[in-house]
């Protein structure tokens, strides 16, 4: 059986460029397991670093209690934002429980196995925290370290067990590693080799492990003691799992601010092959460095006897005559809906030409379902009388493999270098989009990441950039991308400040251009004193170390989330204790470029165009005048530009990126000057 569907061919691709975005947010789940050592050191009460709050040591500011509370944070930002995330929490180095259940090795045990993040695991772990900031509970008689120190070969083992149980395969799997000792083993080497090769059984599965070093002035930590060489990998690894050194975090607002900043996971959009040129492949995976955060998609429940059930949404299609169900296994096609037939009678009322107009469509459109194998239709082609319109013939139906060919252009998903351009060639107004980084993969070919890094260190060297032909996703659409080669940074440490990689930037079409406002070339200029005025205040509200956009979340989101968090944790809401982060901090601005300000301020009044004032006027716009280059063209070699109205001129001129400002003949110029610098 084929049925018609008369609707919009983008309904078809699902997955298309737009949706890469959506689809990199909930394509796999993300497995979170805290591993956190239960040291006394980490119980040890802290000294806040906060202004305001006490000098003296408080249980609630040591390690643990940063750790936990940063762990409860991130679970409550996992049940806003990806319900559907797994979290869990072993402790080591405590005293053993006795229950099978909870111990995973002496010493090792589940404080909260990984599951799907709900409300019940995180009112329990924020019971405790109120318990321990209330003074009714201490870390140390809740969770009982013990005295000596468990080899970090039993944890990574014990964290490997517990994922292989508790978490899905198809899902991107992180051990969040917190302790604050440099040398767990005492200087114990053979056990540093057995953490190692434990680790990379880790590695080889594709877990990820990000450490959260926690150092003190008093007690510094070193990772190049033992942690460089236990959480170094071989070279040919999954790159996937390879997380630079972290710098070593200190205090409790380090902690949490370290957590927010790494809870997101780095996954991969794609992974496709690159051709370098005839007989040269190699492997590479894309990754989206801005991705647009947004409410997530509501789901329904139905109260069964008490229990809450989600419903599930399923897409059915049903005949049009008689409303059964077609079924899975029908072939549906995809077509334009038919043109309603014009019908031009002036003696008739615009009622009856309507009506007129819907039977004769009814008529024609039944007539050619009947007999699709006549494209002329039964008798010839159908020609209306003189008055009429001619009606669209049989209206043509495509598979949804012909409309994805359509998309496509029958490419298979991929990127094919095309060539190589001067770095200064890449202008501002190309990059329309947000690009994609690309790094090596050598899972599929092995060399890749040799030749990934010898394309990208040419590159560099020469001053070149690439262009390139790429199909992300085989329902997307082709796209021509500048390939902008970025060098590794490393900072003092010799931590990784940002990988190496190429950065894709979608091209723009020539549609996609447009010309400056011609308000912009009026417009008013400020002097050098203004200028440099300006720039004295600005420079000291910059932020110093950069800006961080996961440490400025978006504020409409949060308050959505905040006030439905409360809801679900039986919580009173304050909206007065709801923090934008995005807020100017006016105190703080006043205090380091007040002066400044009022300087520019100054200087301001003093410009001859401060008191300068535009009138605009009200008009309504004017409807979109589009002109093809071959008219333009045979209007230049005829010497006939002077024929063309102002409004096709300046169409002209938009479409290729020229100024559109000017009377007729100063357009009449211009177009001129193009035609001979483009013959």
């Amino acid at each position: 059986m084929t049925a018609r569907t008369e609707q919009n061919w983008d309904v078809i691709a699902e997955n298309d460029e737009d949706e890469l975005q959506e689809d990199y947010l909930s394509s796999l789940k993300d497995v979170v397991l805290f591993a956190i050592d239960c040291s006394p050191s980490m119980m040890a009460p802290q000294r806040s670093n906060r202004k305001g709050d006490s000098m003296e040591p408080s249980e609630t500011n040591s390690h643990l209690f940063a750790t936990l509370k940063a762990a409860a944070e991130l679970q409550k930002k996992k049940a806003m934002y990806e319900p559907n995330d797994l979290v869990g929490i072993i402790l080591f180095n405590v005293m053993d429980t006795g229950d099978a259940e909870e111990q995973l090795k002496p010493h090792v045990s589940v404080f909260q196995p990984v599951a799907q993040v709900s409300a019940d695991t995180i009112l329990d772990l924020l019971s405790i925290l109120s318990d321990v900031e209330e003074g009714t509970l201490s870390l140390e008689k809740r969770f009982r370290p013990w005295g000596r120190r468990v080899p970090l070969g039993d944890v990574f083992n014990a964290c490997n067990w517990h994922l292989r149980t508790q978490a899905p395969k198809a899902a991107t799997k992180r051990i969040f590693f917190v302790t604050d000792v440099d040398d767990p083993h005492d200087g114990n080497f053979q056990l540093d080799r057995i953490a190692k090769q434990n680790i990379a059984d880790l590695y080889s599965l594709g877990v990820i492990v990000e450490p959260f070093f926690i150092g003190t002035e008093k007690k510094p930590f070193d990772p190049t003691k033992h942690f460089t060489d236990i959480l170094s990998r071989a070279a040919d690894d999954d790159e996937d799992a390879i997380q630079p050194m972290p710098t070593v975090v200190d205090g409790f607002s380090r902690i949490l601010n370290e957590m927010a900043i790494r809870e997101t996971p780095k996954r991969s959009q794609f992974s496709i092959n690159m051709t370098l040129g005839a007989g040269l492949v190699i492997g590479v995976k894309g990754y989206s460095l801005v991705v647009e955060q947004k409410k997530s998609a509501p789901r329904r429940f139905l109260d069964v006897n008490g229990e809450l059930k989600e419903l599930e949404t399923k897409t059915a299609y049903f005949s049009e005559e008689n409303l059964e169900d077609i079924g899975s296994g029908a072939s549906l096609v995809y077509g334009m809906s038919l043109p309603s037939a014009a019908i031009q009678n002036e003696d008739a009322g615009v009622e009856d030409r309507d009506i007129a107009s819907r039977d004769a469509a009814m008529s024609v459109n039944q007539e050619f379902i009947d007999r699709t194998d006549a494209p002329d239709g039964p008798n010839g082609p159908l020609i209306p009388d003189e008055r009429g319109q001619v009606i669209q013939k049989t209206p043509i139906y495509y598979t949804k493999e012909d409309v994805t060919k359509f998309r496509t252009l029958g490419m298979e998903p991929g990127i094919k270098i095309l060539g190589f351009k001067d770095a200064d060639t890449l202008v501002f107004e190309d990059n329309i989009k947000h690009s994609y980084f690309l790094y090596p993969n050598d899972t599929v070919y092995k060399g890749s990441t040799a030749a990934f890094g010898a394309l990208m260190s040419a590159m560099v060297t020469k001053g070149k950039i690439g262009l390139a032909l790429g199909l992300f996703r085989r329902n997307s659409s082709p796209y021509f991308y500048a390939m902008v080669p970025q060098e590794e940074v490393l900072d003092e440490d010799g931590a990784q400040e940002r990988p190496p990689g190429f950065h894709m930037i979608p091209l723009p079409f020539a549609d996609d251009i447009r010309a400056a406002p011609d308000a912009a070339e009026s417009s008013l200029r400020a002097s050098d004193n203004l200028v440099q005025a300006a720039a004295a205040w600005i420079k000291k509200v910059r932020i110093q170390k950069g800006y961080v956009p996961d440490a400025y979340p978006n504020p409409t989101l949060g308050l959505f989330y905040s006030q439905l968090q409360a809801m679900a944790l039986r919580e009173e809401f304050d909206a007065e204790q709801f923090s934008d982060r995005t807020a100017p901090q006016l105190e703080s601005i006043f205090n380091r470029a007040g002066a400044k300000v009022e300087q520019w301020k100054e200087v301001l009044e003093k410009e001859p165009n401060a008191e300068t004032t535009f009138l605009t006027s009200s008009s309504k716009r004017k409807a979109d005048v589009t002109v093809n280059d071959l008219e333009v063209r045979t209007h230049y070699e005829n010497e006939t530009l002077s024929k063309m109205t102002v409004d096709m001129l300046k169409s002209f001129l938009r479409s290729k990126g020229k100024a559109t400002s000017g009377t007729k003949p100063v357009l009449i110029e211009r177009v001129t000057e193009y035609m001979k610098e483009n013959p």
